[in-house]
């Protein structure tokens, strides 16, 4: 092969096998350092000045890039092990703030790979230098590292980790590095420098470092603003920080294309960055609604990826192309390319790093979330002042002043946008944002309902004033039910407070564990719907990762509850493995339970049968409950799964009225005393056959992605075949079936119409004392749609006359129901009074249309 194309298709490869291995480190390091932002911040931080030394240094060693390709590559085989010394090592432990343990992890296990991938793109622009690869070898060799960088994120998202896992993916990776380096090896030829007698001149290094420290610095802010944005904006899924670090290294390739066409000096690339970042988010609200208009129509994952692609292209890489090509544009055509293109790599690193970590600790949580991009422009328009001087404001008054007033409009975006953009709201309804070091909550106040959205991910729903989310207070009764003793409990996961204050209130001492800082300033906000938890004795609220949590002795617990988000949420995978599950064990007491929830909605049925063949593999027993349609509560324990009954000597008012009001005024202990329906769905011969979730081969988090893309949502498989969960339900003989069957059928519906209503329609006599019962109970709380229920189950029995009066009550309430009235039609026909069938269809046409 020519020289210089071999050359080219190596640094392609160098790319691919320094950048993305580096994700994979730093997917490895957050299983044990901690999944919270500022530790993905310390440690990319790290692994950008890691690159920057590398380059400083890499004129030094011209000819010895590839002892550096086959360094790198022998670490990610090696980084494993290393990685498992590290954690089970006194280091691991030697500093309490997980943001300071994440820098000493970072110096020591991420430093050799980063400053190796550092010399790759100074010394293979000298390389092609040497070769007369044009004017611009630099170019050439920037543009080709990122887009081997690029597309080997991409592989190693979509394809390699999901098929091979997270060892695998890091060899084939390490072997791409290893091959760049042998080749180097035995073509020593290829490693040869220009060698340049340089005159003696002053150098313009400062004012360059300094410019470009400025514009790397105001680039980061808006490439950090950016990637928060994409994570609410996108749901935030952990492939959210590939196709965002994917979008802009292909922005870099087509920025550093557009510089060497366009022959666009450093100022120009500067104050046209800060125009794009104006221009694209002046038109935001626009671009959003595109976005989600466009994904409307999108019913495959391949197909949602690529647009989210070119969405983040267009939000985090098109505004500022320009800037990309500023570092080839500063190097030029040195005559010491190496040593010079190494000096600027180092100060971008590390205006970088800086920037990076100034938005996670001061801007984002200081500020309102649309100054990041304005104060990145205004660096960058410094930048240009910096390097040419104040004349060049002058020469570029219309762009100053086109940029000037853009950036304007956007500082007046509201937050909600970004915030909430995922959540539709009643119109009116008040947004209040709580923010920490780039995580954030929303509260969302409405005239009758509020909801709370954790990092663009809402839907929690309660009473403006009381608690009235049955799921959550339920889900937090359960624990209390199920454990052997009420001493101490276990939260992973705060969120509104709902459950946790459930369980604090149940149990003697509760320890709450959240990763998002900004969840507990919201707590005295909402007290009644969380029971006051922020001013109860007996709870304990910790920030911190679940898993750093349960990796460190304490005493053991009775119940381990995990109100965490799904598993495609990227902070909460980690949080359903193999790994994950025997450190919950290792913190429950021997006849402790561990409780989690589950629904298909989120984890489609490949994702949920996951989820039980993981848990199968650590506890002997696993119990079902209900906490409402197609949202169950998995009871797992050594010791066989069963509910003390609910009574109302331990039961806190402020539960009971929850669970009253959640269950349309039902009476708390009756449905608390029937909502578990098995007490365990392991023998299932079938679950020794799925492969469980681990560490190494994350398959859950990527099922539960692929399922949001479904056009219909998963069948609820615990409705459709109960039998396969072990599920027996009391027969008819039982006393207390009509109790449970009453709590399917307001819980329910559909489990009721499979599992219950054919019992029921059996025995008339049964069905009869069932329907009298139902009424009684619910009917002054129900609306017209309820009634009309009442009324087919009364028609399905031949009871038409009381089929007939629900539906008179139903009109009653919704005099302009369509459906009412179609109802009444049907029933009087059915009685023979065609007359009267007629008035009601004629009626139906009207409201109808």
């Amino acid at each position: 092969m020519n020289p210089v194309n071999l050359l080219l298709l190596l640094s392609v490869l160098s790319g691919a096998g320094g950048v993305a291995c580096e994700v994979l480190y730093l997917r490895h390091l957050t299983t044990f350092l901690g999944d919270m932002y500022y530790v993905h911040a310390a440690l990319v931080a790290v692994f950008l000045l890691g690159l920057g030394l590398g380059a400083w240094v890499a004129h030094r060693f011209a000819s010895r890039l590839h002892i550096f390709e086959l360094a790198a590559g022998a670490y990610a085989f090696f980084f494993p092990a290393l990685a498992r010394a590290y954690e089970a090592s006194p280091l691991a432990e030697l500093l309490p703030h997980p943001g300071a343990q994440a820098v000493l992890a970072s110096a020591l296990l991420l430093a050799v790979p980063a400053v190796a991938a550092g010399f790759a793109v100074p010394l293979f622009a000298a390389y092609l230098e040497r070769r007369g690869e044009g004017d611009f070898p630099l170019h050439s060799a920037y543009s080709l590292y990122n887009i081997g960088a690029a597309a080997g994120l991409l592989l190693m998202e979509f394809a390699a980790v999901r098929y091979f896992g997270v060892i695998v993916s890091l060899r084939l990776l390490g072997a791409l590095s290893l091959a760049c380096g042998l080749a180097l090896w035995l073509r020593p030829d290829l490693r040869e420098v220009k060698k340049t007698e340089l005159p003696d001149a002053p150098s313009p290094f400062l004012r360059q470092g300094t410019a470009l420290f400025l514009a790397s610095l105001g680039g980061a802010l808006f490439s950090a603003f950016f990637l928060k944005a994409g994570y609410c904006i996108f749901l935030p899924s952990r492939e959210n920080f590939a196709v965002c670090t994917a979008a802009t290294l292909f922005s870099i390739t087509a920025g550093t294309w557009l510089v060497r066409r366009r022959n666009t000096g450093f100022a120009d690339c500067a104050l046209l960055s800060a125009f794009g970042i104006g221009l694209i988010y002046a038109a935001f609200p626009l671009l959003v609604k595109g976005y989600y208009g466009l994904l409307a129509g999108v019913s495959t994952e391949a197909a949602a990826v690529a647009l989210k692609l070119f969405f983040a292209f267009l939000l985090g890489g098109l505004p500022v192309i320009w800037f990309w090509g500023a570092i080839p544009a500063l190097a030029g055509a040195s005559p010491r390319l190496a040593r010079d293109s190494g000096r600027l790599l180092l100060v971008s690193g590390l205006g970088n790093a800086v920037g990076l970590l100034l938005y996670t600790f001061a801007v984002h949580p200081l500020s309102g979330l649309f100054t990041a991009p304005v104060l990145g422009a205004a660096l960058l328009v410094s930048a240009a002042l910096v390097y040419e001087g104040p004349g060049f404001a002058r020469r570029r008054l219309p762009t100053l002043c086109a940029a000037a007033l853009l950036c304007w409009r956007v500082t007046g975006l509201p937050q909600g946008l970004v915030y909430a953009a995922n959540t539709p709201y009643e119109p009116g309804a008040t947004l209040v944002h709580f923010k920490s070091a780039s995580d954030n909550v929303t509260y969302v106040r409405g005239r009758i309902n509020s909801s709370i959205i954790h990092n663009g991910v809402g839907g929690i729903h309660f009473g403006t004033k009381d608690n009235a989310n049955i799921s959550e207070t339920v889900y937090g009764v359960l624990p209390a039910l199920a454990a052997p003793r009420r001493d101490r409990a276990l939260v992973l996961g705060l969120g509104t407070g709902i459950t946790a204050g459930t369980v604090a209130s149940l149990f003697g001492h509760t320890d709450i564990v959240e990763i998002n800082g900004a969840c507990r300033p919201l707590l005295p906000i909402i007290p009644g719907a969380n029971l006051d938890l922020a001013r109860n004795p007996g709870a304990s609220i910790y920030h911190d990762d679940g898993r750093r949590f349960l990796a460190r002795p304490r005493a053991p617990y009775d119940a381990i509850v995990s109100t965490l988000p799904p598993p495609d949420y990227a902070a909460a995978a980690k949080l359903h493995t193999m790994e994950f599950y025997t450190l919950v064990k290792r913190a429950l007491a021997p006849d402790g339970v561990y409780l989690l929830w589950f629904t298909y909605l989120d984890m489609s049925n490949a994702g949920v049968d996951t989820i039980l063949a993981t848990l199968s593999r650590n506890f002997r027993h696993c119990g079902l409950a209900l906490a409402r349609a197609n949202y169950y509560v998995l009871v797992c324990s050594d010791s066989e799964v069963k509910l003390r009954s609910a009574a109302g000597a331990w039961l806190p008012p402020g539960v009971q009225k929850a669970v009253e009001t959640g269950a349309s005024g039902a009476d708390p202990f009756m449905h608390l005393n029937n909502i578990l329906l098995t007490g365990d769905i392991f023998p299932r011969p079938d679950l020794a056959k799925v492969t469980p979730n681990t560490d190494d081969l994350p398959l859950l988090e990527f099922q539960a992605v692929a399922a949001r893309y479904t056009k219909e949502p998963p069948p609820d498989q615990v409705a459709i075949n109960p039998g396969s969960y072990n599920i027996k339900l009391r027969g008819p003989d039982d006393p207390r079936f009509l109790e449970q069957a009453l709590v399917i059928f307001y819980t329910h519906t559909d489990l009721f119409q499979r599992s219950v209503w054919p019992v029921l329609a059996g025995r008339p006599a049964l069905t009869l004392r069932f329907l009298d019962w139902l009424e009684a109970r619910f009917g002054r709380n129900w609306g017209s749609d309820d009634w009309l229920q009442l009324a087919y189950y009364a028609a399905q029995t031949g009871d038409l006359g009381r089929a007939l009066r629900c539906c008179e009550v139903a009109v009653s309430r919704d005099p302009l129901s369509f459906k009412a009235a179609t109802t009444m039609a049907r029933l009087y026909a059915a009685r023979g009074e065609q007359k009267k069938a007629g008035l009601w269809r004629a009626r139906a046409r009207v409201l109808g249309g």
